[in-house]
């Protein structure tokens, strides 16, 4: 295990654009996820990455399809596929997200759940059709829908790293604005508050991440780093800024332990990452647990 840690701290580690993606993706996913959370909007952050990877599908397809015929998917990703990618990515959620704000406006806030999983139902199907339309593109996009990090490049990293950090900063910085427009947004709105200008910024900010995390990991990782490390955040928390601290800290010890076990056992990075996600879950309910006890035996 030594040799291991020695091979990740070096500084000619081959894996080095892979590792920092973990750590800036566990770093920054989270704090979407507590937002998520709060709002008790979480099917809203499994309908996200199921529309950024619909989104996905299409700006690659259309890449291939304009002038690149025949290449096959190294092509597209080689002519800016995946930038492409992220940029189809992006349109998706933020066409999704308005929609989906309309229709708040419209008719309140009682049926989000089913809006929400008709959007996730909506999105897998197009995406479905449109990779079926073109086997060459679906064959690249497989890899994507992985979440295989270890072949993050210097690029993409950057690229990825570019939106996210931003993102989670400017969440952050605003938390108590974005807060306070969500707990009661009537009573906000008469105190002088631009409570749907606060709202939309929340819903671009979280759509950035998403919208780059999955760019980065696929939909799974995007979806257990920003929901998992929320939650093992919420059971250990005694404060909302412990919580938000907390969140984006157990988020990079997640990430960082699943990046070790699959360079360790040659495990698939994506799917060991969130299953590590999971152990810190658990551990966080099991002190959560014991806490609780000891607090009830200490008061009797």
């Amino acid at each position: 295990m030594f040799d291991i840690f020695k091979d990740i701290f070096s500084t000619g580690f081959l894996l080095r654009h892979a590792l920092d993606a973990t750590l800036v993706l566990g770093a920054t996913a989270p704090v979407a996820g507590c937002f998520l959370l709060l709002r008790r909007a979480t099917f809203l952050g499994v309908a996200l990455p199921q529309v950024s990877a619909a989104g996905m599908a299409c700006g690659m397809v259309a890449v291939a399809h304009t002038g690149m015929q025949g290449h096959g998917a190294p092509a597209v990703a080689e002519h800016g596929g995946g930038a492409a990618g992220l940029a189809g990515a992006a349109l998706a959620v933020a066409a999704a997200l308005a929609v989906l704000a309309w229709l708040e406006r419209r008719s309140g806030t009682g049926a989000a759940d089913a809006r929400h999983g008709a959007l996730y139902a909506l999105a897998g199907a197009t995406m479905t059709l449109v990779l079926v339309a073109d086997p060459c593109t679906e064959h690249g996009f497989t890899s994507l829908l992985s979440g295989d990090l270890v072949s993050v490049g210097r690029g993409e990293f950057a690229m990825s790293a570019g939106v996210l950090v931003p993102a989670a900063v400017a969440l952050l910085l605003f938390r108590r604005e974005f807060l306070g427009a969500g707990a009661d947004g009537a009573f906000m709105a008469a105190a002088g508050w631009r409570v749907g200008r606060w709202n939309a910024l929340l819903l671009a900010l979280v759509g950035a991440l998403v919208c780059s995390a999955m760019h980065l990991a696929g939909p799974l990782v995007c979806l257990g780093a920003m929901l998992l490390p929320a939650l093992s955040a919420r059971a250990l928390a005694w404060s909302m800024g412990a919580f938000f601290l907390l969140a984006p800290l157990l988020g990079v010890v997640g990430a960082f332990a699943g990046f070790v076990v699959a360079y360790w056992q040659d495990f698939p990075a994506g799917v060991t990452i969130v299953a590590m996600h999971g152990v810190v879950l658990a551990a966080a309910g099991v002190v959560s647990l014991l806490r609780r006890r000891s607090t009830t035996a200490t008061a009797r």
